[in-house]
């Protein structure tokens, strides 16, 4: 669970999120969006950076689009961002 690899195959990284048997994938450029992501090691950083928060936009679009246990899916960059951005605004006001 929830250890990242890389999939040359689709460009993506790709990670099982806790409680779901499926795999979720996060494209190369939605990395580019997020963090002018260069390389995959961008990309894995800034995984590991915010991956509470990618963790919930992961169990948000679950429950979002009711997805089945071992359903495989992807988040783009709003997904991501939307918790990001919200995370950050509920820290700014403490």
């Amino acid at each position: 669970m929830s250890e990242m690899t890389w999939r040359a195959d689709v460009d993506s990284l790709a990670f099982q999120p806790p409680d779901h048997a499926g795999h979720c994938f996060i494209h190369r450029r939605a990395f580019v969006t997020l963090c002018a992501a260069e390389t995959i090691e961008d990309c894995a950083r800034y995984y590991q950076s915010n991956r509470a928060a990618i963790f919930q936009a992961a169990a948000a679009k679950i429950q979002r689009d009711s997805l089945s246990l071992e359903a495989n899916f992807h988040l783009n960059s709003r997904d991501i961002a939307r918790v990001v951005r919200s995370t950050t605004d509920i820290e700014g006001a403490t």
